[in-house]
């Protein structure tokens, strides 16, 4: 389907307006691109611009030659992020608290659903890793089994304790707490919060580390369009 007729579908069967579709489009596009480079379904490591994106359009034609189909999966880290951030700075330490440890979820099972793909590993079986290993599990013995780098001791301690307090809260432990504003475990919650952010950062770069040091800087700036 080319693209115009794609756009054309979205405006005259799902009710999009025209820009409304063609970000869509753009959209997709970009993640079908950045799919096939982190899951090195082509591998364009060391090339200059035009060789890779030579490469980037080539594979996709023997993909859509070979019958391949692309699973949309929604990317939902972004807006978990942006909705804990505005948590925290409403003081709704408990929320924030809540919807940053979904966030570190989201965020090792993606890891760990691209570095499987890359290895060759079939989905349903990353995906059984995914629900049946603890979150402790992911972020200590996998990535070593995985052969990925070692968390550093400090980012291993800070997503424990977010857990502790989130699995704490769910589970109805708290109730020995006092959560009154201005009250010791409040500040300490609050704290925890506000310290999180550097936390976050040191994901990130984790992340990146990972997945774009091999690659030149073109590609990088294509991963995070």
């Amino acid at each position: 389907m080319s693209e115009d007729r794609f756009i054309n579908f979205l405006m005259n069967e799902a009710g999009y307006d025209e820009e409304e579709a063609t970000a869509l489009f753009v959209g997709i596009s970009r993640a079908i691109v950045r799919s096939v480079i982190i899951e090195r379904k082509v591998d364009i490591r060391g090339m200059e611009q035009a060789e890779g994106l030579r490469a980037i359009a080539q594979k996709l034609r023997e993909l859509v030659k070979e019958g391949l189909e692309f699973g949309i999966v929604a990317d939902h880290r972004s807006d978990l992020l942006n909705e804990a951030r505005r948590a925290s700075t409403e003081e709704k330490y408990i929320t924030a608290l809540i919807i940053y440890a979904t966030w570190t979820e989201h965020w090792i099972n993606r890891i760990i659903k691209l570095i499987a793909a890359q290895r060759g590993m079939d989905y349903s079986l990353s995906k059984s890793v995914m629900r049946e290993v603890s979150f402790r599990g992911k972020i200590t013995w996998l990535i070593q089994l995985l052969e990925l780098p070692k968390l550093n001791d400090d980012i291993i301690k800070s997503l424990t304790v977010l857990h502790d307090q989130r699995n704490s809260y769910v589970h109805y432990k708290w109730r020995e707490m006092d959560l009154e504003k201005g009250g010791d475990d409040f500040n300490n919650l609050k704290n925890m919060i506000n310290n999180f952010e550097a936390t976050v950062e040191n994901m990130h770069t984790y992340e990146e580390d990972i997945f774009m040091n091999d690659h030149s800087d073109w590609v990088r700036e294509l991963l995070r369009s």
